[in-house]
């Protein structure tokens, strides 16, 4: 058989040895007679799933996500540009990003914002967290330290994403005396690689406790900037609920549904919050056996889904203080955030914005 090899097949056999690419190769053409990139991007899922990892190959884009236009300028812009050609950079003498560290409220999507990132580039994606490397044995957890960064840095260009990411990069002062210091060794191996100029893994950590996050990881060389993920304006909440309602899912909306309305009355509410909203208002309209979602079933979806405007209120607060306070922080997006924010006056949050 004459085979010839797809660009895309070479992309997607990268992260495997010698005699495991011949596998997925042989796997491919008693499959298909032919080379497919699928079949070698399950080959590599599933070695990852035997390592205990998870790969993705994400498929939501920036147009899943409602708002935060001046996150999404800046990923397409500084990180998705850098990341596919980062010849344009040398020749300007500029690096490669290293990462970057998303911080907000639990619930404004920073995940979803990583994954949206992956599939705008069109590369893999790796979440970690600290279970992925502790093991019980001494010696095991520094050997598996080494063993997921190798593998790591085999699949780049990948994004690895550190999700509750103080629980890996604990300050000094709030770990736990009864480890044996372990988590020290392992924190310490992090550092080695996050530090290491060669690394070409891209890292996109996400906390809502960046207080908790010991300064090492934070510095410039490890990670690039601290960037806010801030609660979504009125106009983000708004395009919220038509994604949720219109194009990840199909929710029957009955004409009397005010979908800005909603978005009027839930300052402070997360996109995860809004999502749960529009779910338990068809949720309730299934109950009644209605044909359409209507207005009056996202107004009792609502009263069932309680939010202490004034927690989140001083919460927010309390954020931006920490935030003008930090070294690393891009103030640009900073400032990008309040501003749009405060664009909707009669909006509550963009009241507190104005305050602060």
């Amino acid at each position: 058989i004459k085979l010839t090899v797809p660009q895309e097949v070479i992309i997607a056999s990268r992260g495997l040895t010698l005699k495991e690419t011949e596998s997925a190769a042989l796997e491919s053409i008693f499959r298909y007679r032919q080379l497919k990139k699928e079949v070698f991007t399950e080959y590599k899922q599933a070695l990852f799933k035997k390592r205990g990892l998870t790969l993705t190959y994400p498929e939501v884009t920036f147009d899943h996500i409602g708002g935060y236009e001046y996150l999404k300028r800046y990923f397409k812009n500084r990180l998705k540009l850098a990341i596919t050609n980062p010849k344009l950079l040398s020749k300007y003498g500029l690096e490669p990003p290293r990462g970057i560290l998303l911080y907000g409220p639990p619930g404004t999507g920073k995940s979803f914002m990583a994954s949206a990132l992956a599939a705008e580039i069109g590369i893999p994606m790796v979440r970690l967290n600290p279970s992925d490397f502790l093991r019980g044995i001494v010696g095991e957890t520094e050997a598996r330290v080494k063993e997921i960064t190798k593998l790591l840095e085999s699949l780049a260009p990948v994004i690895v994403f550190m999700d509750e990411f103080e629980s890996i990069g604990m300050a000094r002062g709030v770990q736990a005396v009864t480890d044996s210091g372990v988590t020290r060794r392992l924190q310490n191996m992090l550092l080695e690689w996050l530090g290491d100029r060669h690394r070409k893994a891209f890292i996109i950590g996400a906390t809502n406790f960046i207080e908790q996050v010991d300064s090492a990881f934070l510095r410039p060389g490890r990670i690039d900037e601290i960037v806010p993920m801030l609660y979504p304006d009125e106009e983000a909440r708004y395009q919220i609920l038509k994604i949720h309602t219109s194009k990840l899912r199909k929710i029957p909306l009955h004409k009397s549904v005010d979908l800005k309305r909603i978005a009027a009355k839930t300052s402070f509410w997360t996109g995860a919050e809004l999502e749960k909203l529009c779910l338990s208002a068809a949720q309730l309209a299934l109950d009644e056996k209605a044909e359409y979602v209507t207005q009056e079933h996202f107004k009792k979806a609502m009263e069932t889904l309680a939010i202490d405007q004034a927690q989140r209120e001083q919460q927010l607060k309390n954020m931006i203080e920490t935030l003008k306070r930090m070294e690393n922080v891009n103030q640009v997006i900073l400032r990008e955030a309040l501003e749009n924010i405060r664009k909707t006056p009669k909006d509550r949050l963009a009241q507190v914005a104005a305050e602060i």
